[in-house]
C-alpha cells in the first residue's frame, strides 16, 4: 500500500462527520529496509456507497515539519 512495510499502525484521528460520509485519518510506522524509516499517513473514507483509502508516504522530516504546521495552525487565534 505505501511501498513499504507497515512496523506497527500508531493510531488514528477521526475527521468531522460530513453527512453520511466518515473519514479517519491513521498514523503508521514503516520501513523500506533497515535504514529507512518513513511515517505512512492513510486516509480512509467510508460511506453508503463504499470504502476508499489514500496512502501517504512521508520521511521523518516531513513528518515533524507537518506536526509543527498542525501544531502551529492549532494555536492560531
Amino acid at each position: 500500500m505505501f511501498g513499504a512495510r507497515v512496523e506497527d499502525t500508531v493510531g488514528e484521528v477521526a475527521a468531522e462527520k460530513q453527512g453520511p460520509l466518515s473519514t479517519v485519518i491513521r498514523v503508521h510506522r514503516l520501513s523500506r529496509n533497515s535504514t529507512e524509516k518513513l511515517i505512512g499517513l492513510e486516509f480512509v473514507a467510508k460511506g453508503l456507497t463504499g470504502y476508499q483509502s489514500m496512502p501517504f508516504s512521508l520521511s521523518i522530516a516531513g513528518a515533524q515539519q507537518l506536526s509543527a504546521l498542525l501544531q502551529e495552525a492549532a494555536r492560531a487565534k
